[in-house]
Formats: C-alpha cells, sequence, structure tokens
C-alpha cells in the first residue's frame, strides 16, 4: 500500500471513528451531510460495509494472497476469515528443513478503530505468553505496503464445541477438557492479559486432545490505561460477550471469566447464556436440557445437582458476583469432579451431608450397616422379657400355682449308746 493510499485509509479511519460516536440512528444524517473527497467516501463507506456486515470485509491487497511472500513466510491456501483478518497456511525454509505455520494478515476492514494498533497489540500479547494451551507468536512483521502479519504455529484441531459433539462427551469429560481453558486464562491473567472473546471458535482441540487458546485480536493488557473501549464493541461476540463489555466498561478479568462461562454453558446445554434468556423465563441452565428428547439431556443431572450453581455464578450479571479468579472457578469444578461441595453458593448442612455420602459409599454403607446390627441386637434383648411377661399374663389362661417340692426329711442320728457299767453294791 503506497503511502498516498495509507493516508486516505487514516482519513477514512479518523471520520469512521466520529461516525462510531454518533447514535444508530443519526449515523445516516451524519454521512449524508459530510463534505468528503471522492476516495476518502468510498473508504469509509468500505469500513461502514466491514462494520455492519464483517464477512463482507476485503483482504489486503483486494484480492487472494496465496503465493504472496511476508517475511520469510510463503502464504498458501486460507484457513480461515473474520472482520478484522485472515489466516493462511504458510510455510517458510529452514535450512534442510521447512517449517509450516498460520500466517494472520490484517484486513482493510479492520484498519478503522485503531486495528493496526490492536494487532501489534496482539503480537505483544502472544510474545509474553508461553503456556501449551496457549497458541504463542513464531514470527510477526509489516511488509512494505503496510500489511501488517502475525506468524504462528499450525495447529490442525478444531473447535471445542464440535469435538466434544462429534465424541459424545460426558459432563465430566467436558469438565476436564474444559479445566485446560481456564489453566490458559488464568496464566493469561497472571501475566496481566485480558483475553475478551472466549468462545468455541477461539478454542481448539487436536488430534492428542490437547486444548490450545487463540485469536488474542481484541486482547488487552490488564495494566494499559489508554485503552479507548467506545470502538471496540463490533469485534465483540454478543453470544459470549460479558454485560459491561457490550457497554463499553473498561477491560477487566471478570469479562474472561463470564466467557468462560458462557464457553462452558454452550459446552453442556448447545445454547448461549442469551438464546437461554430469550427462550426461558427460567435461569437454571439445567432447564434447557430437562427434556429426555433434547440432545443434551445426558449432562441435566449433573446440571442440576451442582453444575448450575458454578454456571450462575460465572454468568452473574454484576461483575463482583463472579469468581474473582479463573483459578476459583477451576477449584469449583474440581471440587464437583472429586464429589464435594461446590463453593459458588453456601453450601448448607444437608447439602454438606448428602455430598459426604456420594464420596465415601463404602464407608457410610457399613457404619449404617452396623447401626441397624447394633439397634436390633438391643431391640432382641429389651424384647425377650416383654415376651416373658405377656406368656405370664396372657388374656384367659390361668396362673399357674407354684410348684413346691417336698421337703426331705433330715437323717435320723441314733442316739449315742451308754456303756452300762455295774456298780458294786
Amino acid at each position: 500500500m503506497n503511502p498516498d493510499k495509507l493516508a486516505l485509509w487514516q482519513a477514512a479511519d479518523a471520520l469512521f471513528d466520529k461516525w462510531l460516536d454518533q447514535n444508530a440512528g443519526a449515523r445516516e444524517a451524519w454521512l449524508a451531510s459530510q463534505s468528503l473527497a471522492v476516495d476518502v467516501r468510498q473508504r469509509l463507506e468500505q469500513l461502514i460495509a466491514a462494520h455492519q456486515c464483517p464477512r463482507a470485509a476485503m483482504e489486503p491487497g483486494g484480492g487472494d494472497l496465496a503465493g504472496c511472500r511476508l517475511g520469510d513466510w510463503t502464504l498458501e491456501e486460507e484457513l480461515g476469515r473474520g472482520g478484522m483478518a485472515v489466516v493462511y497456511r504458510a510455510g517458510r525454509e529452514q535450512g534442510i528443513a521447512r517449517q509450516q505455520a498460520a500466517v494472520k494478515v490484517l484486513t482493510i476492514g479492520a484498519l478503522g478503530a485503531s486495528g493496526r494498533d490492536r494487532f501489534q497489540r496482539e503480537a505483544e500479547i502472544l510474545a509474553r505468553l508461553n503456556h501449551p494451551n496457549v497458541i504463542a507468536l513464531v514470527d510477526s512483521g509489516i511488509a512494505p505496503d503496510g500489511t501488517c502479519w502475525l506468524a504462528m504455529p499450525l495447529v490442525e484441531g478444531e473447535r471445542i464445541d464440535r469435538w466434544c459433539d462429534a465424541h459424545a462427551t460426558d459432563a465430566r469429560a467436558i469438565v476436564q477438557l474444559y479445566l485446560r481453558v481456564c489453566a490458559a486464562v488464568a496464566y493469561a491473567h497472571r501475566n496481566l492479559v485480558i483475553h475478551r472473546d472466549i468462545k468455541p471458535s477461539n478454542v481448539l482441540v487436536d488430534a492428542e486432545g490437547q486444548v490450545r487458546l487463540l485469536d488474542f485480536g481484541i486482547g488487552q493488557f490488564a495494566d494499559a490505561q489508554d485503552e479507548a473501549t467506545r470502538t471496540m464493541w463490533r469485534a465483540l461476540t454478543p453470544g459470549y460477550a460479558a454485560p459491561e463489555q457490550l457497554h463499553g466498561a473498561p477491560p477487566t478479568t471478570a469479562m474472561d471469566i463470564y466467557g468462560l462461562g458462557a464457553l462452558l454453558h454452550r459446552l453442556l446445554t448447545g445454547r448461549t447464556p442469551q438464546a437461554e434468556s430469550e427462550t426461558t423465563r427460567s435461569t437454571r441452565p439445567s432447564l434447557l436440557v430437562r427434556s429426555v428428547d433434547d440432545a443434551y439431556h445426558r449432562n441435566y443431572v449433573p446440571l442440576k445437582n451442582d453444575l448450575d450453581r458454578v454456571l450462575l455464578k460465572a454468568l452473574a450479571e454484576e461483575p463482583e458476583q463472579r469468581y474473582a479468579t479463573a483459578e476459583a472457578m477451576a477449584d469449583d469444578l474440581r471440587r464437583w469432579l472429586e464429589g464435594r461441595p461446590v463453593l459458588a453458593q453456601p453450601p448448607r448442612l444437608g447439602y454438606r451431608l448428602r455430598k459426604f455420602a456420594g464420596r465415601n459409599k463404602v464407608g457410610v454403607a457399613a457404619a449404617m450397616l452396623l447401626a441397624l446390627t447394633v439397634a436390633g441386637g438391643a431391640a432382641a434383648r429389651c424384647g425377650r422379657p416383654a415376651k416373658r411377661a405377656s406368656r405370664r399374663h396372657w388374656p384367659g389362661s390361668r396362673p399357674r400355682s407354684p410348684v413346691r417340692k417336698p421337703r426331705t426329711p433330715a437323717p435320723a442320728h441314733s442316739a449315742p449308746k451308754r456303756c452300762a457299767t455295774s456298780s458294786a453294791a
């Protein structure tokens, strides 16, 4: 892109920001009132079209970039596209070896609202993160014509929701897989990075079952103070964005907690939280899959027992009512896996006792058997005297007279014999 064209795009970008500042009903009138050069107006209208229909966003250079060279990388086939970027399979020669990567190229539609700055920030975020569940940065650069690009490891995987559906995973398997997503988000937060766009298409599962979190395109450093959020909403995914995020609030980690809750909600119910509010008055996710005909009915019992509580806390309307950290949410899910009481809501005594009995079935059963045995023995001992007494006083019966044994006479003792002695007269 030559300097003259780049200047036109920059002028259109500034006007695009002003257009976004207008109320939705006043934007068309504002645009009609502007006296603009033809080239600037054309580019402004292209940015507006890209904003209103992201899939119509154009590629840099105006066509397919397969075969083009960016840095050491040669672009091959297109892998996917969105409103902000197009991703290509690419390769480069390194000695006798050939390395493949996914190269993300900024689109013209993303030039509005400081798209180039966000692209540069994404490169800085990826360079800061080094975690097995986070897509890393391999290379980045700006082409001579001004095209921005990032090179990341090529992951041959499937988005997490489709992977779970294809493998018919139950709730336990879903939660065990999902905990790796929590680990990736928690690691990003510890490095002062907020993702802000957690959704199924940004989480891949490879052939080995390894989870990868990707696309920090609208991510933000938690310690940044100069972020203008008024133009960021168009890049969000309404089904997974936190309520305050849609209203342009400053970025916080609570937004990612909501995104994590929305992702788990989708994996367990097949629906986003917004779809739930539109189809039912209840806020309990388990009621969405209560019908035996529902494709996700297998998750009804786990949701009803405990996971309802976890989801409702993560998806709370007010940020301060959600889990404080991704680790706290992961800990509660591990408690559920281990059969312990979850802490999403204050557990009552009866709930604690049920959870204790559930994870100590053998011990509880043995204790109950012993108690029943002891109680049965005690009842039997107490019942014997009563039974004897009832027999003695049975109605209509005559009491038996006691039988006296005859006394045995004492043996007769013979009187001692006296010896008669004659006495002399």
